[in-house]
């Protein structure tokens, strides 16, 4: 089962076409598939980093099932939204670290206006 962030999951996974959607799950290598990481990389997630990956169902042989409504939930508040960039106030954006010699220069004469 593949598919991207942004399309959400809308065939049954084999054998579940008779249940209904809210009961539909997936296992490591779905989830594995629809991250675009190895099926490794899910079993170390959920050993080390349980945080990081949806609520998971555990089964009684040790296998992790995922319903797909919680899968598409976790995606969907994974997205970023990009931020909106402040204006610099007077115009000019703010070099980081130290100021030039020509710019401690000036200062020092008083003819321009640091920022330091």
């Amino acid at each position: 089962m593949s598919t991207s962030f942004s399309e959400p999951i809308s065939q049954a996974p084999p054998g579940q076409e008779h249940l209904p959607r809210s009961l539909w799950t997936i296992d490591q290598g779905g989830l594995a598939a629809i991250e675009h990481v190895t099926v490794a990389a899910i079993y170390d997630r959920a050993h080390r980093r349980p945080h990081l990956l949806p609520p998971a169902i555990h089964t009684k042989g040790g296998k992790r099932l995922y319903r797909v409504v919680d899968v598409e939930a976790w995606l969907a508040s994974r997205v970023e939204l990009p931020s909106p960039q402040k204006a610099p106030k007077n115009g000019s954006a703010r070099r980081r670290g130290n100021s030039t010699k020509a710019e401690q220069i000036a200062r020092r004469k008083g003819g321009a206006n640091g920022t330091r």
